[in-house]
């Protein structure tokens, strides 16, 4: 069957450990995440309570053109979809605003 890509901005598939917090939860939850674009981030994790969640995420970006080094930035988010598959759940967040973190060595 086919579908009609309804995404406006490109996505880039990547598998990045992934830290979320969300004010249902005391700690973070740690997950990887399935593909990144600029407006949004597809995640998978153990187990998500709800979806329409507001959350903060953070996670390391490789950076091509500086050997052992990393990017870290701080995410804010909504999230828009939340999938079961099997074990694991998938999520959909917006992106709403990228703070830079310091970079880090590999």
């Amino acid at each position: 069957m086919w579908h009609r890509e309804r995404r406006a901005k490109q996505r880039f598939p990547s598998q990045l450990p992934i830290f979320v917090s969300h004010n249902l939860a005391s700690e973070e939850i740690q997950g990887l995440t399935r593909d990144v674009s600029s407006t949004g981030v597809f995640f998978y994790v153990q187990d998500w309570p709800l979806k329409e969640t507001r959350i903060e995420f953070r996670m390391s970006l490789p950076l091509e053109t500086i050997p052992a080094r990393n990017i870290s930035i701080m995410c804010k988010g909504w999230v828009v979809r939340v999938e079961t598959e099997g074990e694991r759940t998938g999520v959909a967040s917006t992106l709403d605003g990228i703070t830079f973190l310091k970079s880090t060595s590999s």
